[in-house]
């Protein structure tokens, strides 16, 4: 009869190092996470995701970004959604936030300029860009994240009367 330290000792001698729930090597066994969209694998890893999303005819439109942005919220990503804009056929852009964005000061802004705002990733933005096209079997959505020239840092002039 094997051990446990038997079997993690053949398995470790066939190749990777085991821990106990299997491989490490796994992106499940990581914590590199895919709300880092600051690495290009990370937003290779939505997209990959968003292809398959939309991978089929859709009859709702709208109702497919609403189960987007939620599904989306569970790594931290978030857009503002314009249902205007996915109605018909066409082009759309929505600017993408991480966990919301920040709002406030950082130690080297200035506050006399107003308050500091960004999406939430240091050094890059992103916009979930796509097109819709309806066929006789619903819509064909094709999106994927874009990153766009950096909107940060923005100040917000705050209005006190």
């Amino acid at each position: 009869m094997k051990t446990f330290k038997d079997l993690k000792n053949r398995l470790s001698e066939a190749g990777g190092d085991v821990g106990g729930w299997g491989s490490t090597n796994r992106s499940a066994m990581s914590d590199f996470g895919a709300h880092r969209m600051e690495f290009e694998d990370q937003v290779f890893r939505v997209n990959v995701f968003l292809e398959n999303y939309f991978g089929r005819p859709i009859i709702d439109s709208v109702g497919v970004f609403s189960q987007l942005r939620a599904k989306l919220s569970i790594i931290g990503l978030d857009f503002e959604f314009d249902p205007t804009a996915v109605r018909t056929e066409g082009p759309f852009e929505f600017p993408m936030t991480r966990y919301g964005g920040s709002f406030g000061t950082t130690p080297d802004h200035d506050l006399s300029k107003g308050f500091y705002k960004d999406d939430g990733v240091p050094g890059l933005s992103l916009n979930l860009a796509g097109e819709i096209v309806k066929e006789d079997t619903g819509y064909v959505i094709a999106a994927k994240l874009v990153q766009v020239p950096d909107r940060t840092p923005q100040e917000v002039e705050l209005n006190v009367r």
